[in-house]
């Protein structure tokens, strides 16, 4: 029986959608603010991603993803207007992601 379900385990893992760098960032973004309980930024985001995702995580995808994750219902999109006119935006975690 081991042999079998270590067999079924494998053939799951293969046919198992690869991770994209949207969803890697999705993950981390929410992850952070989370565990943190406090809203993040893009800067807190790259100071605390891995290499790749640094190299990934423009300003749009930051706004992609957070964007994403507030559709999908798991925490809240927060905007503020600097005083050079440009809006600032974080996000804030509001429910666990499974």
């Amino acid at each position: 029986m081991a042999i079998i379900d270590q067999l079924i385990q494998e053939t799951e893992a293969f046919h198992e959608i690869p991770e994209t760098p949207q969803t890697l960032a999705i993950r981390h973004i929410h992850a952070l603010s989370f565990n943190s309980g406090k809203p993040v930024s893009r800067v807190n985001v790259k100071a605390t991603a891995g290499r790749h995702l640094r190299n990934e995580l423009t300003a749009s995808h930051f706004k992609g993803s957070i964007t994403e994750l507030e559709r999908l219902g798991y925490g809240s999109v927060q905007r503020k207007k600097k005083l050079n006119g440009k809006t600032s935006l974080t996000y804030l975690a509001t429910r666990e992601m499974r």
